[in-house]
């Protein structure tokens, strides 16, 4: 993963940008040594999704089976639904 300042993205946006979707690059942006942000191409955005969803139902079927869960009807209730 390439590291950039902040600084050195605004005066390389336009190849940073197309080095992410292009060439499937990614890219740290640092703010004063402080990692702030990420550039990813949709591919890698769209995978990182697809696992937490899966890491999300993985953890829900693991409290269903434990018995630990909320009844719809009174999750509607707290929500005022």
């Amino acid at each position: 993963m390439t590291t950039l300042s902040v600084s050195d993205l605004r005066k390389n946006i336009a190849d940073v940008t197309g080095r992410a979707k292009f060439k499937g690059e990614r890219f740290c942006i640092k703010k004063h040594e402080t990692a702030v942000f990420a550039i990813v191409s949709m591919e890698d955005l769209e995978l990182l999704q697809a696992v937490e969803d899966h890491l999300d139902a993985v953890d829900a079927l693991a409290a269903l089976k434990k018995g630990k869960f909320t009844p719809w009807e009174e999750v509607k209730a707290e929500l005022n639904l």
